[in-house]
């Protein structure tokens, strides 16, 4: 399994490569007024405007850093029906695709307030928590604010700043 590996509030995760669409630079998004902090607006990727998630402050609380290898991470579609992409994760550190033995894949079911998280595996650039994108994005759709067992989670906040955001039409 080939996985992307990224940086979420100091952990290093990673995403099977079959839910990524496209990996893109980070542009500062239109901003959505009235939307959560977690949600700061939106991007158009080839004339569709995708909605762009941040985790980092759905889940610590703290914006994304902004640095040369934050991206946008635009996900593969995954709703029945969908025609095309329609969501870009914000992620720290996208630099590299790791080769990953699912067959040394530990399962950790001590969290099950994070459905999304698929495991921990040691990789040659280290440890990754594999995570289900979609699920997570889809968690963070939802809710306005996150839940105590998400902060657990990646509560490990080391974001300083934010994205500089461009006024646009609402």
């Amino acid at each position: 399994m080939l996985v992307l590996a990224f940086t979420l509030g100091g952990e290093r995760c990673g995403v099977d490569v079959h839910d990524v669409h496209r990996v893109l630079p980070a542009v500062p998004p239109r901003v959505m007024k009235g939307a959560p902090p977690h949600l700061p607006g939106i991007v158009t990727y080839r004339g569709k405007a995708l909605t762009v998630v941040d985790l980092q402050a759905w889940s610590a609380g703290e914006p994304a850093r902004p640095a040369l290898a934050t991206r946008l991470i635009v996900l593969t579609p995954w709703r029945p029906g969908q025609s095309g992409p329609d969501t870009a994760v914000i992620a720290e550190c996208v630099n590299e695709v790791v080769a990953v033995d699912e067959h040394t894949l530990a399962l950790d079911p001590s969290d099950p307030g994070a459905p999304w998280v698929r495991g921990r595996v040691t990789t040659p650039v280290g440890p990754l928590t594999l995570v289900a994108l979609a699920e997570w994005v889809a968690a963070a759709s939802a809710s306005r604010s996150p839940s105590a067992a998400s902060r657990r989670q990646t509560g490990r906040g080391s974001g300083a700043g934010g994205f500089e955001r461009r006024g646009g039409r609402p």
